[in-house]
């Protein structure tokens, strides 16, 4: 990548779990599980973008509950 900041790309475990309102591991995986677009690379950098992220919780609860073990 370049020097130009991408908005909205968030860069780290850290920062995702932070935009998430510091979403314990558990949540994280349990929103991996549901299908959270998130991209996991080698040596464990997870990089994210917000949109992404927002629209994915929007479909999720737009639908009926359901239960994710």
């Amino acid at each position: 990548m370049n020097d130009k900041t991408i908005s909205g790309l968030l860069d780290g475990k850290d920062e995702i779990r932070t935009f998430l309102k510091n979403a314990s591991d558990i949540k994280l995986k349990q929103y991996l599980k549901a299908g959270m677009p998130v991209k996991i690379l080698p040596g464990n950098r997870w990089l994210a973008h917000q949109e992404n992220i927002e629209q994915f919780f929007k479909e999720y609860t737009a639908n009926p509950a359901e239960f994710i073990e």
